[in-house]
Formats: C-alpha cells, sequence, structure tokens
C-alpha cells in the first residue's frame, strides 16, 4: 500500500469527489481499496473535504456528504463543481504554456523532453487563436531571456496615446495583469520603472548601455509566489476565517486580536480573500503580500474612476 501522506494526497482528494459523482456513492472499505490507502485515511479525506469548498460563509459554499445510518456508505449531495474535470480558460493556458516554454530548454533526458513537447503540443491545441499568437510571439521568449540574463535592450514602443518612441531599458519583470500582459522594466531616460504593454513594443534589440536598473528597483511593485504563508493580526471576528483555512494554532493577543496564518496556494485567491476582510486586518506578514492586495486595490479603483468619468460623459 502506496504512503497515504504523499504528493498524490491532493489529487486524490479531487479523485475522490468524481468517484462518488460518478458511482453515486460508495462505502468506505471500496474507497479504500479503488484508491489504495486505509479506511480511516478515507475517513480523514471526507473529514477534510467537509470543511472545503468555495470562498464565502455560508453551507452552501462547502462540500457536503450524506452517509447511511451505520456510517459505513456515502454520497456526494454537493460538488460545487470540484468533481468535474477542470476547465482551463484560455489566460490560464497562456501562463502555463509560457511557463513551459521558459523552462523547456532546461529540460534533460529523452523521456522527460518527450512527454513536455507532448503537453505542450496538447495545451497549444486548446488554445483560440488570439491566444495562439501570444504564446507563438517572439517577444515574450526575448524579454524572458533578457531578465533571466540581466541584458539592457533597445525597443520601439507605441504609447496609448499612439505616440512611438524608442527607449532604452532593464528589463525586470514579465507580468499578466487582467488587461494583458506587461513588461516591467527600468527606463534608463527616465530613471525609473515603467510598464510597457508587450503588444505595443516592437523592434527589440540588444543595447549597447550597461545594466543601470539599482537593486532595490521593484521596491514598491511587490511579488510574491503561487505558494505562500501569510500571518495576520485581525479583528475578533474573523475566527471563521481562520477556521475556513485550517489555520493551525489562532490565538487572542493581550489586547483582544486575533492572529493565526494562512498557506495560500494561488496568489488570485490570496488577493481576493484579504481584500474581502482587508477592513478588520490589522497586520500582514510578509509586507509583500500586503502589497500586492494594495496594487490591486489601486488597480480596481482606478478602472472603476475610469468607467464613472466614461459613464459621466454619456
Amino acid at each position: 500500500m502506496r504512503s497515504e501522506l504523499t504528493r498524490d494526497h491532493f489529487p486524490r482528494l479531487l479523485a475522490l469527489l468524481t468517484y462518488l459523482a460518478e458511482t453515486g456513492g460508495a462505502h468506505v472499505d471500496e474507497l479504500a481499496f479503488h484508491f489504495g490507502v486505509s479506511p480511516d485515511r478515507i475517513r480523514k479525506d471526507l473529514s477534510t473535504l467537509w470543511v472545503a469548498g468555495l470562498p464565502g460563509e455560508s453551507p452552501e459554499d462547502l462540500i457536503d456528504f450524506t452517509f447511511d445510518e451505520t456510517d459505513t456508505f456515502v454520497a456526494l449531495r454537493q460538488g460545487l463543481g470540484l468533481d468535474r474535470p477542470l476547465r482551463l480558460t484560455p489566460r490560464e493556458t497562456v501562463s502555463l504554456l509560457l511557463a513551459l516554454r521558459a523552462i523547456q530548454p532546461e529540460v534533460t533526458g529523452g523521456v522527460l523532453q518527450d512527454e513536455l513537447a507532448a503537453l505542450i503540443g496538447q495545451l497549444e491545441a486548446l488554445l483560440p487563436a488570439a491566444s495562439a499568437d501570444v504564446v507563438a510571439d517572439d517577444r515574450f521568449a526575448t524579454l524572458r531571456a533578457a531578465v533571466r540574463e540581466r541584458r539592457t535592450l533597445a525597443f520601439d514602443y507605441v504609447s496609448a496615446t499612439d505616440e512611438t518612441s524608442r527607449r532604452t531599458v532593464d528589463p525586470l519583470r514579465i507580468e499578466e495583469r487582467p488587461a494583458g500582459w506587461y513588461l516591467l522594466a527600468f527606463c534608463h531616460d527616465a530613471q525609473a520603472v515603467r510598464t510597457f504593454a508587450i503588444e505595443r513594443i516592437g523592434g527589440i534589440e540588444d543595447a549597447p548601455e550597461p545594466w543601470q536598473a539599482p537593486k532595490n528597483a521593484l521596491a514598491g511593485h511587490a511579488d510574491i509566489p503561487e505558494t505562500t504563508t501569510v500571518s495576520l493580526l485581525t479583528d475578533p471576528a474573523l475566527n471563521w476565517l481562520a477556521e475556513r483555512f485550517a489555520a493551525p494554532k489562532p490565538r487572542l493577543t493581550k489586547d483582544g486580536t486575533l492572529t493565526f496564518e494562512i498557506e495560500f496556494y494561488s496568489k488570485e485567491r490570496l488577493v481576493r480573500t484579504l481584500l474581502s476582510v482587508a477592513d478588520r486586518i490589522t497586520r500582514v506578514h510578509p509586507p509583500e503580500a500586503a502589497q500586492v492586495v494594495a496594487d490591486r486595490a489601486r488597480y480596481a479603483l482606478g478602472r472603476m474612476a475610469d468607467v464613472h468619468a466614461a459613464a459621466q460623459t454619456r
């Protein structure tokens, strides 16, 4: 029997939902045999799933099961869509493809190279034409290489007012935002970090100028890994949030505030969760996580201001 707490644990949780949805229910012993683990492990998996679900505060947001009177037969009552196969959006597919393309030159070993190439081909086949153009765009490969190798570049840039200028920059980071893909780079003319829409960049070439970006160039332009553990100091009313994410050892401080940690496996979920309860949070660590949330809030406020201004002119 395989180790019961391995990297297979999360896939097994999702597969358990799918199996129950397809079969209409099963005995615990049957589930244990099917997944190659003990009945006790299956019961623990079901307990984990029982407190999982979608963001929200009501029972309707949680996965739900029913048991028979002997507690040995279990059926799925509410799967919240998690019992269905994953469907990537075009944006998610593009992000995954760009990441795979970036690591492809570093992959060694014939079998692994073949498997990676096959996976890339399958993902490319899923893309609509417009998204496929983004992945095939040579600009991404050139810019990613420049970021990795710390090479100064020169390129033509068309501004939002359709004015074209030649820029010399030190590429620092490529980001995907709701409006598209952007390059964060230290501009030699402005002597500051500027954001460039990649779709407006053309005529890229290596520049003779030396790298000028200071080490702290991206200060104020925070980023965090997809998997991030944050420590929160909050209003005690957010105890439900600690319970929802199964935070280990939440505790009340002497001044009556609540402190706990949450491990997020998605930067997007971290941002949405903290934004939804921002008025009850006193402190966030690491500070980069708070900065990412603040950046998103400023972006949203700016967008809404533009929408409001446009509505006023109609």
